[in-house]
């Protein structure tokens, strides 16, 4: 039986995965004392958070990231960032569509 224990968490790939992930991680360092409260409350590596080098984290550690957030900046500010988050998400993804429907 394989063990998976201490795999190394890797870098994404520059994808629109990485983008959202860089995005959500510069909300968070913007906030003065989030990403410690985060690594603290939530027991995330805090060399996760970095928006230079998202990585790939699990959807677990993600869903960690985001309750924390929620519980730090109430209800008011983490609306706003979230309808930031989805603006910039539409932005990338409309990119994307003309990106691949440009011919080189």
């Amino acid at each position: 039986m394989k063990h998976f224990y201490n795999r190394p968490t890797l870098l994404m790939d520059d994808g629109l995965e990485g983008k959202l992930l860089s995005f959500l991680f510069l909300q968070i360092k913007r906030k003065r004392g989030l990403t410690t409260f985060i690594t603290k409350k939530a027991g995330i590596n805090g060399k996760w958070l970095n928006p230079d080098k998202p990585y790939n984290i699990s959807v677990q550690h993600m869903l960690k990231i985001i309750e924390k957030k929620a519980d730090y900046q109430g209800r008011e500010e983490c609306m706003k960032d979230m309808e930031e988050f989805i603006d910039y998400f539409y932005k990338i993804v409309q990119e994307m569509r003309k990106s691949r429907m440009d011919p080189p």
